[in-house]
């Protein structure tokens, strides 16, 4: 019972000290109060983005619309994000910016019409986005 109870209490420890951690950012340094709010729109984009595709793969036009404006609109002012790595090329991270915003929007303006049996299709534009800009940036 005692190991029972010690292994419990490891894990509840390990999980408070990982909440503690949530939303830290990888470099050592301190994070402001802008990059947490940058990583919590990160983090409704992963959420959103996964809700899109399980969407689409159900061939839920409403699902994917709905889960399409929630990324446009935790999109919103992503371009003021504070860069951390390759701080030097702002620039070009707007551009990325909106080049993810517009092929985001045209995939919403799509789903209408669309052949849902063909959602990677749908989602490679805006996929190519988040990678090239995380291969940079993140």
């Amino acid at each position: 019972m005692i190991k029972i109870l010690s292994s419990l209490l490891f894990l509840i420890a390990l999980a408070i000290a990982g909440a503690d951690r949530a939303g830290a950012h990888s470099a050592k340094h301190e994070v402001s109060p802008g990059m947490k709010k940058q990583h919590h729109s990160m983090m409704i984009i992963d959420r959103q983005w996964k809700a899109l595709k399980r969407a689409l793969g159900r061939g839920d036009r409403n699902g994917a619309d709905t889960a399409a404006g929630e990324i446009l609109k935790a999109s919103a002012g992503m371009e003021d994000f504070i860069l951390h790595k390759n701080a030097g090329h702002h620039s070009r991270f707007v551009t990325y910016c909106k080049e993810f915003i517009e092929s985001m929007t045209k995939l919403r303006e799509t789903l209408p019409e669309a052949d849902l049996n063909k959602a990677d299709t749908l989602l490679n534009p805006v996929r190519s986005k988040c990678v090239q800009c995380h291969e940079i940036f993140k």
